[in-house]
């Protein structure tokens, strides 16, 4: 027999809702992680009784820890940066999934732990709006390297300085951004993003190759239909 199910206001939902919520967080997964079947299906091996909150719930959830996340997270960079004060900064934007298509700019922070790990947090998510020239991008990453204590102003040489690079995509606004970052903002080096490269140039490829594209766009629609 199928077992009755927690009411939602069940200790216990709220205790897990809460572990889930940070897990998303700490573990820098994309909030649907929640909605995975193979994720959904090992909260319920573990409790048949508790039933795994939706992206919708889980994004209110973790709004809601937004202030804890983001002091956790500072935290983390001040203790790492005493044993390696580099931290690898990379920007990009793109379009969410949320029902408006919201368009936005992330930040993510790279660096090592206090015992060597490599750590990637996102520091912020930033909703676009009109034009993205490169003051606007700069003064946004200023902003938010300032929040977590990134930017050092008026050091002297008795102080240890913080090291940051920024890396991105190759679009003009963001090159250029880069640029006036590594000036203004004191960023040690700045680049483009490999990975954004080839995938630029695997998408030439294939455009010019007809068979190839037709078989991706088969597989494509076979693994979709099933996930």
């Amino acid at each position: 027999t199928r077992a009755e199910p927690y009411q939602q206001n069940h200790p216990l939902v709220k205790k897990i809702d809460d572990k889930v919520a940070k897990y998303v967080i700490r573990a820098n997964v994309p909030f649907n992680t929640v909605e995975n079947a193979s994720f959904r299906d090992l909260l319920h091996t573990m409790d048949n009784k508790y039933v795994a909150p939706s992206r919708t719930k889980i994004t209110r959830d973790i709004d809601a820890k937004k202030v804890e996340a983001v002091e956790g997270i500072k935290t983390d960079l001040k203790h790492a940066m005493k044993v390696n004060p580099s931290v690898s900064l990379t920007s990009d934007g793109g379009q969410g999934r949320d029902l408006l298509k919201t368009k936005k700019n992330t930040l993510t922070a790279h660096y090592l732990s206090e015992d060597w790990k490599l750590k990637s947090d996102t520091l912020k998510v930033m909703p676009t709006k009109g034009k993205q020239d490169n003051k606007l991008i700069t003064k946004e990453w200023k902003q938010n390297c300032k929040e977590y204590d990134l930017i050092q102003e008026g050091i002297d040489n008795t102080q240890q300085k913080n090291h940051l690079s920024m890396t991105t995509h190759t679009a003009a606004n963001v090159k250029t951004a880069r640029t006036k970052a590594k000036s203004d903002l004191q960023f040690d080096n700045e680049s483009d993003c490999l990975d954004h490269q080839l995938h630029l140039l695997v998408e030439e490829s294939v455009a010019e190759n007809g068979i190839l594209e037709n078989a991706i766009n088969k597989a494509h629609n076979i693994a979709t239909h099933f996930s």
